[in-house]
């Protein structure tokens, strides 16, 4: 086996990537030359499932205080 190098090029939603040997020649594997690039779905943000996530806490919050209410009242009552 030759010695070779290896170039890639990662970008945010791409990967592009080829092999040299020492005299700059592309190299061949089974009949092919080793070059090529791979195309990735581009990333989704978090501010959907941020906002549920936001209004499912102030949700429970809020319970929380209506229930904390709840018994303080409840003790003064039967007092």
């Amino acid at each position: 086996m030759k010695d070779y190098n290896i170039g890639l090029d990662i970008g945010t939603s791409s990967i592009g990537f080829a092999a040299i040997d020492d005299d700059n020649n592309l190299i061949r594997v089974k009949g092919k030359n080793v070059i090529g690039s791979r195309l990735f779905a581009e990333g989704k943000t978090a501010a959907e499932r941020r906002g549920f996530r936001t209004a499912r806490r102030r949700y429970n919050r809020r319970k929380w205080r209506l229930k904390l209410l709840d018994e303080i009242f409840m003790k003064k009552l039967y007092i």
